[in-house]
């Protein structure tokens, strides 16, 4: 989640000028994301010496795999907006 936050932070810092620009300030904060998550791999597997390993990298990866799915994932709220003929939001009775 830290290496999230900090990309984020990073990507929202600067405002592009183009879409290339935009791309490279993305790209830049994808790396460092990246660049983050193993130094903190390393950190834990440095310090804490009785680590399960497989267990640590397997939960690791679930949670890595989740947390990019949710991107994938939205709630359709189709449902929830107003005919063309309805006024949104509805006057009360």
């Amino acid at each position: 989640m830290l290496s999230g936050v900090t990309a984020a932070l990073m990507a929202t810092r600067r405002t592009a000028d183009s879409a290339g620009g935009a791309l490279l300030t993305a790209a830049r904060a994808e790396g460092v994301r990246v660049v983050l998550i193993v130094m903190l791999l390393w950190l834990v597997m440095a310090t804490y010496r009785e680590v399960v390993a497989p267990a640590f990298f397997g939960a690791f990866v679930i949670t890595l795999l989740l947390f990019s799915a949710a991107f994938f994932i939205r709630e359709d709220s189709s449902s929830l907006r107003p005919d063309r003929d309805q006024q949104w939001p509805p006057k009360p009775n």
